[in-house]
């Protein structure tokens, strides 16, 4: 394995796979990824999900962060709401819902975690109405857990 900068170690495969799938990509970041993520891809993801001429945006009032897996991104939003958001500690994530999001990340973090309505079984569907009846009834500063895509053990998108 060659040694780049006396930094670390990668096999020698790495470079040449790179080469192949990113030929015009000559320089490739081995280095791990700095604690918040890619700058550039926070960012970016930030001006994408709250508009580029959003004031937070424009005011520098976010932050964000980059994760290696949905599962890890969970804990640490409930982390940091259970800390820093003292309106509601009753966080609704739809039913189904993997076992561990209850157990050990949400409930862990001190979070009340109650259920939504998410799957139709009969339709085998998204159940848009129940969920957005609950989401109305429900105080305006509640929290809701939404996945976006490819909704674990359904697989439904909601768009």
């Amino acid at each position: 394995m060659p040694v780049l900068d006396n930094q670390f170690s990668i096999f020698d495969a790495t470079p040449q796979a790179n080469s192949i799938v990113f030929p015009n990509n000559k320089d490739l970041d081995y280095e791990y990824k700095r604690i918040l993520g890619t700058s550039s891809f926070t960012q970016t993801a930030s001006r994408l999900i709250l508009d580029q001429d959003s004031s937070a945006i424009r005011e520098s009032c976010t932050t964000s962060v980059q994760t290696v897996s949905g599962t890890e991104a969970l804990h640490l939003g409930a982390l940091f709401l259970a800390q820093f958001y003292q309106n509601s500690i009753a966080c609704y994530i739809s039913q189904p819902a993997w076992a561990n999001y209850y157990i050990s990340i949400l409930s862990t973090a001190g979070l009340q975690v109650k259920e939504y309505p998410y799957w139709n079984p009969e339709r085998r569907e998204l159940d848009y109405e129940a969920t957005m009846d609950i989401m109305r009834s429900r105080p305006n500063d509640s929290i809701f857990i939404l996945q976006t895509s490819t909704h674990n053990l359904t697989g439904v998108d909601p768009v």
